[in-house]
Formats: C-alpha cells, sequence, structure tokens
C-alpha cells in the first residue's frame, strides 16, 4: 500500500522535521568551514563581527577599525580588488572634481582644506561600518563561485584558502603603483606649466 512515509513502514526512522534539521545542521557546518578556509587565521575574529548579522539579529556586522584607518589599503590586503577599484576610482573623481571646482572655475589656488578631511573622515567611517559586511559578501560571493567549479569539498577548501586570506604583496604593489602615479602626474604638471 503506497505511503507518505518517506522512510516507509520503518518504525525506527526519524521524523522527516528531524532529518531535515539534521541536515541543515551539516550543512551549516561545511559552509562554515568553507567560509573560515576563506578567511584565514582571522576566522574566529569575523565570525564574531558576522554572528547576530547572519542571525538575522542585527542590520550590521560590527565596526572594523582596520577599514577605518586603511580604507583601500584593507580592501586590497582582504583581496577585495573591484571594491578596491572602485573606491579608488570615486576618490580620485572627487578630487578632480574639487580642482575643476575651486581651482579651475572659481580661481582659488587650492579647494579647501575642510572639504577634502570630510570627505576622507566619510569614507573612513562608511568603510569602518559597512567593511565587515562587505567582506562577508565578497567571501559568500567566492564561496558560490567555489561551488560551481568543484564538488569536492576538499577541492573548494583548498582553492577558498588560496582565494581568500590576506596579500601582504598586493598592498604593496597598490602602494608602488599609487605613488609611481603621483609622482607622474606631479612631473606631468611641471611640465605643462613649464610649456604654457
Amino acid at each position: 500500500m503506497p505511503t507518505d512515509d518517506p522512510h516507509g513502514d520503518n518504525p525506527y526512522s526519524p521524523p522527516a522535521a528531524a532529518t531535515l534539521k539534521v541536515e541543515g545542521r551539516i550543512a551549516g557546518e561545511a559552509r562554515e568551514q568553507l567560509l573560515r578556509a576563506f578567511v584565514g587565521s582571522k576566522a574566529d575574529k569575523y565570525f564574531r563581527k558576522w554572528q547576530r548579522y547572519l542571525a538575522g539579529q542585527a542590520t550590521d556586522a560590527g565596526f572594523n577599525f582596520a577599514a577605518f584607518f586603511f580604507t583601500v589599503l584593507w580592501l586590497v590586503y582582504r583581496k577585495m580588488y573591484k571594491a578596491a577599484a572602485i573606491l579608488t576610482a570615486v576618490i580620485v573623481v572627487e578630487a578632480m572634481a574639487e580642482e575643476l571646482v575651486f581651482v579651475t572655475l572659481l580661481d582659488r589656488p587650492s579647494p579647501p582644506p575642510a572639504i577634502s578631511l570630510a570627505v576622507t573622515v566619510f569614507i573612513a567611517v562608511a568603510c569602518g561600518m559597512l567593511g565587515n559586511i562587505w567582506y562577508l559578501k565578497h567571501a559568500q560571493a567566492a564561496i558560490e563561485k567555489v561551488q560551481t567549479e568543484t564538488s569536492s569539498h576538499l577541492e573548494q577548501m583548498q582553492v577558498l584558502e588560496a582565494r581568500g586570506s590576506t596579500s601582504a604583496t598586493a598592498v604593496l604593489v597598490y602602494l608602488t603603483v599609487g605613488i609611481g602615479l603621483a609622482v607622474a602626474t606631479v612631473l606631468l604638471e611641471e611640465l605643462l606649466v613649464g610649456l604654457a
């Protein structure tokens, strides 16, 4: 006789709800392992910050002082290159807008320092307040991508360890390129002034 019981007539089978709960817990543990592999040695710190946010008990994930003090460098260090590129572009465009408005249009010698300071503080506070959530979203996206590439949990862990964690080398490259571009810009400006 057909039955709706997925376990058949076995009276010792666990209820379906209990099975789903166990499967959910196992899936949650596997997901946590992948997140820890991606984050690296600071995983416990980030999990403490993310705990209430992931449980839906908070709309934020705490304040990240490293992101506040180092903004773009923190993004690069945590391998969030796309976010670092976007924030760098925003900073450059904002600085150019200040020059255009105050120096070119209003004929002042330089933009008011208070405006640059306000923008810098705003960006730092935004990075501090949102940094932990940005990093969680970045990690989750990386995990989803890796899960489409391989079904082996061990391979996923290995790939995430390589793609995640931190990169001091990337920070040095970013700083070197940034300083090089700044020096080139100053030299170009002096050359153009000399030709005028």
